[in-house]
This record gives C-alpha cells, sequence and structure tokens, in this order.
C-alpha cells in the first residue's frame, strides 16, 4: 500500500484503512490467509490463481471509499 495520495490519513486512520481493508480482502472465499505487516499484505490463496485473475479480484477493494486513500502499488508472488 502507498499513502501518497491526495488525502493522506494520519497514522491511526491509516492502520484503521489497513485493518478494514485485511478483513474485506480475507472475506473472500479464494483468499485463505491475510498477513498484514505495516503497509504490506501477504495473501494465501485456497487454490491456483494466476496474478491477472488476483488483480481483478482485489480491484473492487480500491474503488469507492478507500480510492482517495490507499492504492494497490504492486503484486508480488512469494
Amino acid at each position: 500500500m502507498n499513502r501518497s495520495v491526495q488525502s493522506v490519513p494520519d497514522e491511526d486512520e491509516h492502520s484503521m484503512y489497513l485493518d478494514a481493508l485485511g478483513e474485506e480482502i480475507g472475506s473472500n472465499q479464494i483468499i485463505a490467509t491475510v498477513v498484514r505487516t505495516e503497509s504490506a499484505f501477504e495473501l494465501t490463496t485456497s487454490s491456483s490463481i494466476s496474478e491477472k485473475e488476483l488483480s481483478a479480484l482485489l480491484k473492487p477493494h480500491f474503488a469507492g471509499d478507500l480510492f482517495d486513500k490507499l492504492r494497490c502499488v504492486s503484486l508480488e508472488e512469494a
């Protein structure tokens, strides 16, 4: 996640937004686990999924209310 957006929340708000985002992403059936370390998330899927499919799955989570507060910077395979 990257805080370089127009409306940068303070540190407490930033943490709150990230916690909510992690919970929201984790509620998807294909996501087995979500581990947050500072502003990064490590996702484990319950089945094989391509980077393109994962990107499409995550895209709605960065729209709406969170769009002006958080951005997806990159997806990397571990």
